[in-house]
């Protein structure tokens, strides 16, 4: 789509076919090569890159270097339009007034159909050149758009670990779905910078030709409020940028909520964290509360500002003797209403540019890193070496910088001193793995071409052939966002796999095998690290030290202690601002400099077009006196008098009907959001395993913003010109009442054109919405697996999908923006019929006079203005009810069961004050399914735990065993039965029942805060109690270190602190709550032996009268529990003490346990023989 009429030839099918039907993806038509992602971006980065080069870079500059010339090109157009056409209609309409009231000899016929015509040939004229500058503007500014957004794209996919860490995701998305959205909008005022100015000239011109110096009495009162309308302008922008403030961070927490929502519900932390959304809605709310004031203020005073400089105008030159005729009176009105001002303010965002230097070799020499100047060194003195066909293994305690040297091998993480040499491909497996949103199988493949043979052995050498035949769809099963709908151990073998088939020549390994349990792990170990990469360069880190006897090499780091150990205090700018250099580390200091949080300067959006046609006591006042003696010379003081009387209370009531409606506003807009969150809270846990975050995030940032800005100003101007519309057909009625036939006429055909335009409308604003969002989700899980991605080189993979996403969503963007001004252009060329209609049937028809021909002809101008807008604004805040469909459709989501069940409880006259007070737990025939279509993953289990018992629950990956945990805390309700102390929780509220069950998860969550609000998030506990809990878990010595102390901040994630660490804060956690049930899922699979002998150590201290449930991998963790629960296939096979189960060399634990080397095993029957002789009981039957 390169010019104004080129849509047509598509346009029109598409409106005719979205009249009876509905419209699909597949009806998106093709962009022009000029309008895709990759050709914007390419071109747009080369100009960056150049201009990256400067002493004072600016992307404004760059932006202008490539869109300047085509934004100028079309505002001649423009300056066309505004300049002389505009213009020239009130001196045509002012000849035509004094030709038909016989004024100076004008009685020639001819003449006045000269002047007419030349009113007609204006409105046709002005037509073509508005639409052809409006189309070419917001054209050039999706293309700005675009190709912003492509640079902020490709700009993430280089940042380093230390640049990324002081920006969020949530703040990404703000970026992409906001900010960068100013540039669609913006830009339409930009030409009027210039025009502005040029068109006040003539306009002086003509009205001191006029008027003489009483002309300049109104002009100057307009320059007057141009100063103030600056100074708003400023606030505006200041407030805009609050607002912006406040929606980054409002959106940083939701991110942070709807990332870790499983957490928030097992700890039952919806309370405290409803709290934090609700203090940065309100703060929000309260600078859109100010901002909505004052853009009522300047709606009221720009709605008024015109009759005032008319007022002025016509009582100067009234007091001074002069005469005021039909002629002068209608031509003061028309030149000062086409005086408009324009603001517009362009902002921008900063990029910079990154370029990675490919090296050669394989070593590591003398390396020094750390993540952030001023914190502690990471890695010291580092020297090692690893070459094809060797097996490097790294071991160490918990933070002594072992997935950091993969982060520098990987180029995240930057060398302060020393040398490091990576030569070939390197392959890379996450200690946290990563998945997106598609099959298992696409996630292994990852962008490499399908090859059967090789696909099949990786598949048999990772373990996964057994779980893929458990599932449904095999490896083409669907895998929600961040591998929600699979185990941990199934999330690490895939990632594993993946490392596997990008055959890479040095494979990075971060502890892969924590995730599975020890038959799997050895499996994995042999088939695939000894096997399958024999011939690679393989660095493993791993906390199990059974499999370093057959490392070629061993490297032991310890943790550097040349400063304090504490998690580093930093406070993160709003926005990534650096131009270049990100590779660098970035000062960490605790008061850096306060940074705006948006790239985007906001001003307000001047709607002057709605107002030029407003009817008010003033035109009624003056058009009706000129009708009945236009002659009269209006010198009576009187008459003064009343005519600022009637222009004053037009000004008040103006303002208060303005400052009501944006409050109402503004107050809907808080109850839409509130009613949404709690909504998106109290969904079940399967809503969030099955949706994309992208989606829930759009509503909380594009679809608000929509509610909050956009959508006040468009039901403002139609709720104003329907009431202004009612009194113009009024007024034309009243003086020519043959007049209502063709305005009837002509409203009927504008409803008919409104009803072809929004059917189609609405569905291309649905597309619109439905190819934006996956633009952001792309984004959001790009940066989650950023480091991956960067591992195996496949960022031009990702740019070539983020390009082809943004491809699809300009032209469903191009679509909206076609449709728009084919309807515009419609509805004026309509109207210019309209107006040539009246003009026509004004002149033939003789007897009238010239006032009254006059106010038919300017209220026909205005009518068909006012109406043609209002149509337009009635269709735009119909589709701006798309944004308030999506928020009330979350709004009614199908909210899980009542937190605080009082009914349920006052069921269970068993229910105590500190209830469960012994731990029994007891399940009856216990069911589970996570949908109607898909095999159950509990199968009628039932058994029994005494209060006090410890279990230890193993089975392979995907058995059940996490599943079992979701049945006690209810995060998919389950069929049959599960009594707590002889409760049944399914009466229970959820709250009642998760805060009474302490769990250390699998995944250790931390949230963006300081580390008390992660360890009391309600303010529960004493400063002494949480010092007591961090010294159990011998981590209170590196919190004391830290300036700030258990005030400390905790990066979003917990990503300034190792997963070891994250992993003891949890168990913290658990440690203050002192429930009598603890669930461990697998909580140890990421900590080293230390680690793990520590939270052992811990649990069986702290927990000894509690009852405990352990899933677990490492079997040694549950040798010594009171009974191991072995499930398979959502079945116990199993149940009874360790020792027992190891005298029956048949059974699946004593299996599972020889599985390990003979050394591990023999170790393992001694633990669990001890603790049967201690016990120095028989195991009861069960």
């Amino acid at each position: 789509m390169t010019s104004f009429t080129s849509f047509a030839r598509w346009l029109i099918p598409l409106l005719r076919k979205g009249l009876y039907n509905d419209l699909s993806t597949e009806d998106l038509h093709a962009i022009d090569d000029s309008e895709t992602s990759k050709f914007l971006t390419d071109n747009m980065e080369k100009l960056w890159q150049e201009e990256a080069l400067r002493p004072e870079p600016r992307y404004a500059r760059a932006l202008m270097r490539y869109f300047g010339g085509s934004c100028f090109k079309a505002g001649l157009s423009a300056a066309i339009a505004e300049c002389i056409l505009r213009i020239a209609q009130p001196v045509l309409l002012g000849q035509l007034l004094r030709h038909l009231g016989g004024v100076q000899g004008y009685e020639e016929v001819w003449k006045g159909w000269a002047f007419g015509t030349g009113i007609i040939l204006c409105s046709l004229l002005y037509l073509f050149t508005f639409y052809y500058h409006s189309f070419s503007v917001r054209n050039i500014g999706m293309k700005m758009r675009i190709a912003s957004c492509g640079l902020i794209y490709r700009k993430s996919l280089r940042l380093s670990k230390s640049a990324l860490a002081n920006t969020t995701v949530g703040e990404m998305v703000n970026l992409l779905s906001n900010d960068v959205n100013r540039f669609d909008t913006s830009l339409v005022f930009c030409n009027f910078l210039w025009i502005a100015p040029l068109q006040l000239s003539l306009v002086l011109g003509l009205l001191y030709h006029m008027f003489g110096l009483s002309g300049m009495t109104g002009v100057a009162f307009l320059i007057i409020l141009i100063p103030l309308q600056c100074y708003m302008g400023n606030v505006f922008s200041r407030l805009r940028q609050r607002t912006a403030q406040h929606t980054d961070e409002r959106v940083r927490i939701m991110n942070e909520i709807v990332n870790a929502i499983k957490v928030v519900k097992m700890f039952a932390w919806e309370p405290p964290f409803m709290t934090l959304v609700s203090d940065a809605r309100k703060k929000e709310i309260g600078v859109i509360r100010r901002s909505n004031f004052l853009k009522a203020v300047n709606e009221a005073l720009f709605f008024s500002s015109a009759k005032l400089a008319i007022c002025l105008t016509v009582i100067t030159y009234v007091l001074t003797g002069s005469l005021v005729t039909a002629e002068k009176e209608f031509f003061i009105q028309e030149e000062i209403a086409v005086h408009g001002n324009h603001v517009s303010e362009n902002v921008l965002l900063i990029s910079g540019e990154r370029f990675e230097d490919e090296q050669s070799g394989v070593a590591i020499r003398e390396l020094r890193a750390q993540w952030c100047t001023g914190t502690r060194t990471t890695l010291d003195d580092i020297t090692a070496t690893v070459m094809a066909g060797e097996l490097l293994v790294v071991v160490g305690p918990v933070g002594a910088g072992k997935s950091s040297l993969l982060h520098c091998l990987l180029g995240e993480l930057p060398a302060l001193h020393g040398r490091v040499r990576v030569s070939g491909k390197i392959a890379y497996a996450a200690q946290e793995p990563w998945l997106f949103s598609d099959s298992i199988r696409k996630n292994i493949l990852f962008g490499k071409e399908y090859v059967p043979v090789k696909y099949a052995e990786i598949i048999k050498v990772c373990g996964l052939d057994a779980d893929l035949k458990q599932l449904a769809d095999g490896d083409l099963t669907f895998v929600g966002e961040r591998g929600t709908t699979l185990s941990g151990g199934q999330k690490a073998r895939i990632s594993l796999a993946r490392a596997l088939y990008q055959d890479g020549d040095v494979v990075l390994l971060d502890d892969p095998l924590s995730a599975v349990d020890a038959a799997v792990g050895k499996q994995l170990f042999d088939l695939c690290i000894r096997g399958y990469l024999r011939r690679k360069a393989v660095i493993l880190v791993t906390h199990q030290l059974q499999y370093i006897s057959a490392a070629h090499n061993i490297l032991v780091l310890l943790e550097v202690r040349r400063s304090p150990p504490a998690a580093v205090h930093q406070r993160r700018p709003q926005h990534p601002r650096a131009a270049r250099g990100e590779t660098e580390p970035t000062s960490c200091s605790t008061s850096a400099p306060p940074t705006t949080s948006s790239c985007c300067s906001r001003t307000n959006e001047l709607h002057g077009q709605t107002h030029q046609g407003a009817i008010n006591g003033h035109n009624i006042f003056n058009q009706t006196t000129k009708g009945l003696e236009v002659d009269v010379p209006f010198t009576s003081f009187t008459f003064a008098q009343v005519y600022g009387a009637l222009v004053c209370i037009v000004l008040i009531l103006s303002l208060g009907r303005t400052v009501l409606f944006f409050m109402m506003c503004c107050v809907s807009s808080r109850r839409l959001h509130d009613n949404m969150f709690q909504a998106v809270m109290r969904a079940p846990m399967r809503y969030f395993d099955t949706q994309p975050i992208g989606h829930v995030l759009n509503c909380f940032t594009k679809d608000m913003g929509q509610i909050d800005d956009l959508m006040p100003m468009c039901l403002w101007d139609f709720l104003t010109i329907s009431l202004n519309t009612v009194g113009i057909i009024a007024m034309i009625g009243f003086v020519f009442p043959y007049m209502f036939i063709p305005t009837a006429v002509f409203v009927v055909v504008l409803i008919l054109l409104r009803r072809l335009y929004l059917h189609t409308a609405r569905d291309i604003r649905r597309l619109e919405a439905i190819t934006r969002s996956p633009v952001f989700s792309h984004l959001s899980t790009s940066l989650d697996g950023l480091t991956t991605i960067r591992a195996f080189r496949t960022q031009r993979s990702f740019i070539r999908g983020f390009d082809h996403l943004q491809d699809l969503h300009t032209s469903s963007y191009s679509m909206i923006t076609a449709t728009t001004q084919w309807y515009g252009f419609s509805l004026d060329g309509l109207s210019a019929f309209f107006v040539a209609c009246v003009i026509i049937t004004c002149i033939a028809e003789q007897g009238h006079r010239s006032g009254d021909i006059g106010l038919a002809i300017y209220c026909a101008l205005m009518l068909t203005n006012t109406l043609q807008w209002g149509v337009r604004q009635s269709a735009e805040v119909e589709n701006q009810m798309i944004s308030v469909e999506r928020v009330l459709a979350l709004s009614e989501l199908q909210p899980e069961a009542s937190l605080i069940s009082d009914e349920g409880e006052s069921r269970n006259a068993n229910i105590k004050p500190g209830w469960p007070t012994s731990g029994q737990i007891d399940f009856r025939n216990v069911s589970l399914r996570y949908e109607e279509n898909q095999p159950m993953v509990l199968k009628n289990i039932s058994f029994t735990i005494s209060s006090g018992e410890k279990i230890g629950i193993v089975g392979r990956t995907g058995a059940g065993k996490s599943s079992l945990i979701s049945c006690l805390l209810r995060l998919t309700e389950p069929a049959g039965q599960i009594n707590i102390d002889g409760v049944d929780i399914g009466k229970l509220g959820l709250h009642t029942l998760r805060k009474n069950i302490s769990i250390i998860p699998q995944d250790p969550v931390l949230f963006n805060g300081s580390l008390r609000m992660n360890l009391d998030p309600f303010d529960e506990y004493s400063d002494d109690q949480l010092w007591n809990a961090l010294n159990e878990v011998q981590l209170k010595e590196g919190v004391q270190a830290s300036p700030d102390g258990l005030d400390q901040t905790v990066e979003e994630g917990g990503s300034n602190l190792s997963v070891g660490q994250r992993q003891l804060v949890c168990l913290a956690r658990a440690i203050l709550s002192h429930n009598r049930i603890l669930l461990i899922d697998e909580a140890t699979a990421n900590v080293d032996s230390k680690a793990d002998e520590l939270i052992q150590r811990t649990i069986r201290e702290k927990f000894k009268q509690c009852t405990v449930l352990t899933v677990a991998h490492r079997l040694q963790t549950i040798m010594d529990s009171t009974r191991v629960m072995v499930i398979s296939a959502g079945k116990i096979h199993e149940l009874d003490a360790p020792h027992s189960l190891l005298q029956d060399r048949a059974s699946l634990f004593s299996r599972l346990v020889r599985q390990a080397d003979d050394a591990t095993a023999e170790r393992l029957h001694n633990i669990a023989r001890e603790a049967y002789k201690k016990r120095n009981i028989l195991t009861p039957p069960f």
